[in-house]
């Protein structure tokens, strides 16, 4: 448990304290991103006029995408490549001082293969999870719901925790030291049980502060709070990548 806090501390240390360059480099890209969500909500007009349409039940929430699938589709592209950019550049920041300038360097070789890596990662979680989720499947027919929620909860946090446990591949390929899945898994195997402190304490964090924005009337300003919270969610997940990269593999001690 001391472990866990300790990587916890500097995690919120590492985001808090850089926060200004953390903003810095990541204005350019986030910018791009908040141009398309805007685009990808003005096909749903209530979402901007309000109460315009006398129909409150019509007005969606501060965290509801509209049912555009194409809008939607190219808006979880952009989001994926803005994510994997600002990924880049923080990590490259914090292991290696790379400062952006006016924008983080766009290299695409470094984006494009984070992409593929935690693509090849999601892929593989999903194939070992899948019978879990099939026997989640049966319990929701028998009618077994509290069973199944905390079942889908454990699910959650076991499938970030194996992400994790592999993820250190993300930081290396960014900084130009690549690793292997296994070699991560090894890496992180004495702090395993450890790293479920910050994976649940900022999970349930977030989650907390998500439904609490949901309760929120549609507008610019709850769109700028909702990409705001997911921006310092980005960064402290971001961060613990980084630190358990910094600390486990190139020996950097936590603070």
């Amino acid at each position: 448990m001391d472990y866990g806090m300790r990587l916890t501390r500097h995690i919120l240390a590492q985001v808090f304290g850089n926060i200004g360059e953390a903003a810095r480099l990541s204005a350019v890209p986030v910018t791009l991103l908040a141009l398309v969500v805007y685009w990808a909500f003005v096909g749903n007009a209530e979402f901007f006029t309000g109460q315009a349409s006398g129909d409150p039940d019509a007005m969606p929430g501060a965290g509801e995408i509209p049912q555009a699938p194409g809008r939607f589709f190219i808006l979880s592209l952009v989001a994926l490549f803005v994510l994997s950019w600002i990924a880049v550049a923080w990590h490259r920041y914090v292991l290696v001082e790379d400062r952006p300038g006016l924008m983080p360097a766009l290299t695409p070789a470094r984006i494009l293969g984070y992409i593929w890596r935690t693509f090849l990662i999601g892929m593989i979680i999903i194939l070992i999870l899948i019978p879990v989720v099939l026997l989640l499947g049966g319990l929701i027919s028998a009618g077994a719901a509290p069973v199944v929620f905390i079942l889908g909860l454990g699910l959650n946090f076991l499938g970030q925790w194996i992400f994790v446990r592999w993820a250190l591949v993300l930081p290396a390929w960014a900084v130009d030291r690549p690793l292997r899945l296994s070699e991560s898994w090894a890496a992180t195997k004495d702090v395993s049980g450890e790293i479920l402190v910050p994976i649940i304490g900022l999970a349930v964090i977030f989650t907390i502060v998500q439904q609490v924005l949901t309760l929120l009337p549609g507008g610019i300003v709850a769109l700028v709070l909702f990409l705001g919270v997911y921006w310092l969610q980005t960064l402290l997940n971001l961060s613990l990548l980084t630190t358990l990269y910094g600390n486990r593999i190139e020996g950097r001690e936590l603070n």
